[in-house]
């Protein structure tokens, strides 16, 4: 009968208290966390906010050991007396300066020593080109014969 009663008891308190606990005491617990939820913080500005610790932590991903680089191309300064005839029969001598890198030329650096668009850098330009296809024709080395194929003035 008395197991009974306590069931009763139970169901008329909604089902708040627990088992075998004081009614007293599940009332102070429901109290302490409508306080707790009242102190919740709402309002936040520079002076209280309070981010809250990050939930989902991860480690950062393992640094793979980097591979070295390859070593830059090394640029070969060369340098040529060039001759190029005008219209007029006269004769100009340029010194055309150019980069090469294993052999090839590097096109756009031919004639680098005059001022770009000028008479005398177009000049040069040309007078460098015949003097690379007297350099192929002598057999001096494949870069001289691609630039006698592929150097545009």
């Amino acid at each position: 009968m008395h197991k009974i009663m306590q069931g009763l008891m139970l169901l008329w308190l909604g089902g708040q208290a627990l088992a075998g606990e004081e009614p007293a005491l599940q009332w102070q617990r429901d109290v302490q966390a409508q306080e707790q939820a009242v102190s919740r913080q709402t309002d936040f500005n520079t002076y209280n906010y309070q981010p809250r610790p990050a939930v989902n932590r991860m480690l950062p991903p393992t640094r793979l050991p980097v591979a070295a680089k390859p070593a830059p191309p090394r640029w070969v300064k060369q340098q040529a007396k060039v001759y190029w005839q005008q219209h007029d029969r006269s004769r100009q001598v340029f010194t055309a300066h150019w980069r090469s890198q294993d052999g090839w030329i590097d096109y756009a650096s031919v004639c680098a020593n005059y001022r770009a668009g000028s008479l005398n850098y177009r000049d040069c330009r040309k007078a460098a080109k015949r003097y690379f296809v007297e350099r192929c024709k002598a057999g001096k080395g494949a870069g001289y014969c691609h630039a006698e194929n592929n150097f545009f003035l």
